[in-house]
């Protein structure tokens, strides 16, 4: 996108003075001292290298859902069937859904189809809101995150299994939005001002009478909720989309655009990537807990094209506590042995009962949480490694027999909280998941990748525990890298 590299360097005198402000150094020197006096062009280098290495992660349910009105996303069983990573409409079109007001979607067709194309710009249908064929379906693509803060469950508001796609393929494809624009669209498309801007900067006149997305029912808050009240007038629609090779002008307009809620996401970013302990080897999430709004603020991303297995799909992550000794946890090891994908199990979120309480845990609902969360547990599933070209070089000893007995474990807690009418508890989880991690070698965990950490981004799914680089075999020569430590300019 020749817009997006524009706006991408035009962009970047505001950025080097934001990093110039004395609030903004100062909180420098409290979080990450080591990086605090460097210049402005330096921080901006750095920051920038690590962005363009981020997961680009899509969430979705395991099940698939009993009724064809209810098909809207992924499922274990969907993509075990398929050959590529559908999205949402080719979803519903494959199990023959309705796109008239069903299934409880109200009407968010419409309003997910103007965003699409009036802000991505992807190609109309023929008929507003309901694609009438595969065909048709497939000029959209997959939503997904960009994963700039390293959250080990990828993209956990959405499902408890999330994609990991290639990194050449999103560099290829991949149109990014400053903010998530289905909760844009409920926040902010009622605002006169905002309406105005749209018609004149990005011509969404659907958008001007597109109804909200069904979640602003939830009337437990006032409207918007007071922990999701942004600067409408700073969200930019089309004209201010980026890609993984030009997005510097997304860090402070998605920052202007957060502020109105107390949140500081281009701050959050460099305390996760470059406080002390973060750039120290196993220091993922040690130096900078993630707060819950730090889990709406995301970049969103969608893929102007579509992502076959063969090519597009890096590995999947699985809940824990949320698939682990389940039959939907046994199906989503099968596919990954089906596809030789690496599956990495993560801890993620680990809510209570009282913090899923009656609405669940999802984008409306997350900020509300109490707390502050690592997002640093990921593992190596060893019975799935085995069936991949990424266990070379790994020793797996008895991991596989420590796998058994905890998937055992685990569905034992699950038959008994089915009994007393529950769920397993959020301590239960932490603790088998602690012995688990015990048991298995240390190369058995994994951390996201950073910049400099690997020579192969696109073969290499992240850093084992003793520091080596976990990658799949390619047509690259990868001898040398695939026992490398990590680069000493990144690792204190």
């Amino acid at each position: 996108m020749a817009d997006a590299a524009i706006k991408s360097k035009a962009a970047e005198p505001a950025l080097l003075a934001h990093f110039e402000q004395p609030l903004f150094r100062r909180g420098l020197d409290a979080c990450c001292p080591s990086i605090s006096k460097l210049p402005a062009s330096e921080l901006l280098r750095r920051l920038k290298e690590e962005v363009a290495v981020s997961e680009i992660v899509s969430g979705f349910d395991a099940a698939s859902p009993s009724h064809s009105d209810s098909w809207w996303g992924m499922s274990i069983e969907e993509g075990r069937n398929g050959s590529y990573f559908e999205n949402q409409w080719e979803t519903r079109v494959n199990h023959n859904g309705s796109f008239m007001n069903s299934g409880g979607m109200g009407s968010w067709f419409t309003t997910q189809d103007d965003l699409e194309h009036g802000i991505y710009g992807l190609k109309a249908f023929k008929h507003r809101g309901a694609p009438a064929s595969m065909d048709e379906a497939a000029e959209r693509g997959p939503y997904c995150v960009v994963n700039t803060l390293k959250v080990d469950a990828g993209s956990p508001l959405y499902g408890s299994v999330s994609a990991v796609f290639s990194p050449a393929r999103a560099k290829a494809t991949i149109l990014i939005s400053s903010a998530d624009t289905g909760s844009w669209s409920a926040l902010c498309n009622q605002s006169y001002q905002q309406q105005s801007n749209l018609k004149q900067d990005t011509g969404l006149d659907h958008l001007l009478h597109a109804g909200l997305h069904a979640e602003q029912r939830i009337r437990a808050f006032d409207w918007p909720p007071s922990k999701y009240r942004t600067n409408c007038s700073q969200y930019p629609g089309r004209s201010g989309l980026g890609t993984l090779e030009d997005f510097s002008h997304l860090f402070l307009v998605n920052d202007a655009y957060w502020n109105s809620s107390g949140s500081q996401p281009l701050f959050s970013i460099f305390s996760r990537l470059f406080s002390e302990q973060e750039m120290k080897r196993g220091g993922w999430g040690t130096g900078h807990e993630l707060s819950p709004q730090d889990f709406v603020t995301y970049w969103e991303a969608i893929p102007a094209s579509n992502l076959q297995y063969t090519n597009g799909v890096k590995f999947l992550i699985g809940s824990f506590p949320g698939l682990f000794g389940t039959p939907e946890g046994t199906a989503l090891r099968k596919w990954c042995i089906e596809r030789s994908w690496v599956l990495v199990w993560s801890l993620g979120l680990n809510p209570s009962q009282d913090e899923i309480g009656y609405w669940g845990l999802n984008f409306w609902t997350v900020a509300y949480l109490q707390r502050t969360f690592p997002s640093n547990k990921r593992l190596l599933d060893a019975e799935v490694l085995v069936h991949t070209s990424a266990v070379a070089n790994i020793t797996i000893a008895s991991a596989e027999q420590s796998y058994a007995m905890a998937w055992e474990l685990a569905k034992i807690a699950r038959t008994k909280a089915a009994e007393k009418k529950t769920i397993v508890a959020n301590t239960t989880w932490a603790e088998l998941w602690g012995t688990l991690a015990g048991q298995l070698p240390v190369a058995l965990q994994l951390e996201p990748l950073r910049a400099r950490s690997c020579a192969d981004v696109e073969a290499c799914v992240g850093l084992s525990g003793d520091g080596h680089c976990v990658c799949y075999n390619s047509s690259r020569s990868l001898a040398a890298w695939l026992k490398r430590k990590p680069s000493q300019t990144m690792f204190i």
